[in-house]
């Protein structure tokens, strides 16, 4: 009786251990990367963004993120790497590029990190000042017409 209620004990150790794991998983969209973890109850997440390096905490813990299969469905157009922080503190991802970052909570649950393409530079040749000395407006294109004038009346 002892060796079950010893086996039993065991198990339930084991499931609970895989209940601190939080998989990480992933997905390439157009124009976006997309991350995805579920929260474990009742846990608050903050993000720090800089340059191209993302942290990510999660408060309840300690956890153990599974990274292992994200680079399986995205490339590394937008995110270069996934690492865990000394102590597995927090997730950090760094980026391949100068991507916004957005985070949100999908129905209470799911955390969602989008790291979306840069904006679009600015072509130098549209940035020169003209020879004559002046200094450029930005191009914006016109407004649509909303009413046609016509010059027969």
């Amino acid at each position: 009786m002892r060796y079950v209620l010893a086996a039993l004990g065991f198990l339930l150790n084991a499931d609970l251990a895989v209940a601190d794991t939080l998989l990480l998983r992933s997905g390439d969209h157009t124009g976006f990367t997309r991350l995805t973890l579920v929260l474990p109850p009742d846990a608050e997440w903050s993000i720090d963004h800089q340059t191209r390096l993302v942290t990510l905490h999660i408060s309840v813990g300690p956890h153990e993120f599974d990274v292992s299969q994200v680079f399986q469905r995205i490339s590394k157009n937008r995110v270069a790497a996934i690492s865990l922080a000394p102590g597995h503190a927090a997730l950090l991802v760094k980026l391949n590029c100068d991507c916004a970052v957005d985070a949100f909570v999908h129905k209470k649950k799911l955390l969602v990190l989008d790291i979306k393409d840069p904006e679009p530079a600015i072509p130098k040749n549209e940035l020169a000042a003209p020879e004559d000395g002046r200094t450029p407006l930005p191009y914006s294109h016109p407004p649509k017409l909303r009413y046609q004038i016509s010059l027969n009346q």
